[in-house]
This record gives structure tokens, sequence and C-alpha cells, in this order.
């Protein structure tokens, strides 16, 4: 049964000049359900938003080149999640530059994706329709 989950994903430069970036998760194509929506920053951001759909994530959840967010629906209270799962989204957070308050000053993990965006874009963003797949 397919499942969709978040994930912060690097961008790699290619050798080859005509592809230039891409991103970590088009390797694993073969394991992603079409449509996957994704959001990309400015020139110099090296990573992006995706949300994907999969019938199994486990070779992406392997790959060191992807951060993950933990699995919750959209309306989960921050409040209620478990210490790993802070601690999870904390790392992805530091690692691709995003502001830890993103999660503190969030009320539920769409608020939490809406921040994510919003810094990775610098202005604001339509999560709903990221959200939606």
């Amino acid at each position: 049964m397919s499942s969709t989950r978040i994930y912060l994903a690097q961008l790699v430069q290619s050798d080859d000049e005509e592809i230039g970036l891409y991103s970590a998760l088009d390797e694993h194509v073969a394991s992603i359900i079409r449509p996957t929506r994704r959001v990309f920053g400015g020139d110099g951001v090296m990573w992006m938003l995706a949300h994907v759909k999969s019938d199994d994530h486990s070779t992406m959840l392997m790959d060191a080149r992807l951060s993950p967010l933990p699995e919750f629906d959209p309306s989960t209270a921050v409040a209620s999640f478990g210490p790993d799962d802070v601690m999870a989204i904390l790392g992805a957070l530091s690692y691709h530059g995003v502001p830890a308050t993103v999660l503190t000053s969030a009320t539920t993990f769409r608020d939490v994706i809406h921040g994510i965006g919003q810094h990775l874009l610098g202005q604001p963003w339509d999560v709903v329709s990221f959200l939606a797949l």
C-alpha cells in the first residue's frame, strides 16, 4: 500500500553540464509514484522540499542525502510529537540550515512544513496544495 512522506533532499551537481543540478530523489524514481510535489529555493540553495508518494520508502529512508520527516497527519499537534520525532525534525532542520524556530513556533505538523517551505522560498507559499497528493 502506498504512503506519503515529506523529505528534505540534497541537490546534486551532475558531471553532465546539460543535466546540471538534480535531486537525490531522482535516483529513486522507480520507487516513487507520481505526482511528487517539489519546492525549490533560489540560487545557491542546495536542497529542496518534496512530498513523495511511494509503495516502498525503504531505499529513500536509507539514503543519507535525504532527510525524511516523521510520518504525521498534517493536523497532528506538535505537542504530541515524541522525543525521537522532535530530534529527527530538529536534525533535518539543522542539517539544511533551517532555524529550529520553524518547529518550536509551530502548532501543527502542517505549520512545520509551511515554515520549512517559507524558509526555503523566502516568501509565503501554498502548503495546502503542496500536501495534496
